[in-house]
């Protein structure tokens, strides 16, 4: 709190009026930039209309986010432990990302499933999170292990997309 302080050149007691504690602060500070994460995603995502194209648009989105912030994209999603982890998922920092990828997720799903016009929610869900691991995993190793030979993030997008359309039928039937 010391720090922040005096980065901003306020008085240490300031902080105190803005946030109760660090955990606060982090907070605020995790908000604002999963807010800037949703907003880069919405600036091209909405343009597209077919479903696949606007989701791969949505994963590069995503993926290219982590990779030009790494030490941002670490603290957004790899903290020692989660800040008010007893929150609802609605409260969390980084709900709406998750809400669009959903969206996106779920239309894809219900493109490839027949007489279907909208996806089960709980496979959109389950497939939302499976598609996030990808391409957070993605991002991570790239971030961690740059000089390993990696291949191009466009075909890891472009195989979790295929895998989730290659299962969706079969995972909406069953849930």
């Amino acid at each position: 709190m010391r720090a922040v302080t005096r980065a901003v050149g306020a008085a240490p007691q300031s902080i105190y009026a803005h946030f109760t504690d660090r955990e606060d602060l982090l907070w605020a500070v995790l908000r604002g930039w999963f807010a800037e994460l949703e907003r880069v995603l919405q600036q091209g995502g909405n343009a597209e209309s077919n479903p696949r194209r606007r989701l791969e648009h949505l994963s590069r989105t995503y993926c290219r986010y982590g990779l030009m912030h790494p030490h941002r994209y670490r603290l957004l999603l790899l903290r020692d432990r989660p800040v008010r982890h007893d929150a609802p998922l609605e409260e969390f920092p980084g709900a709406g990302v998750f809400r669009i990828m959903q969206a996106a997720v779920a239309d894809v799903l219900a493109d490839s499933v027949p007489d279907q016009k909208r996806a089960p929610q709980q496979a959109a869900f389950l497939a939302t999170t499976d598609l996030l691991a990808t391409l957070h995993g993605a991002v991570l190793f790239r971030i961690g292990l740059p000089s390993f030979p990696w291949p191009d993030v466009e075909d890891n997008i472009q195989w979790a997309i295929y895998a989730l359309t290659l299962h969706g039928t079969e995972r909406s039937d069953k849930l």
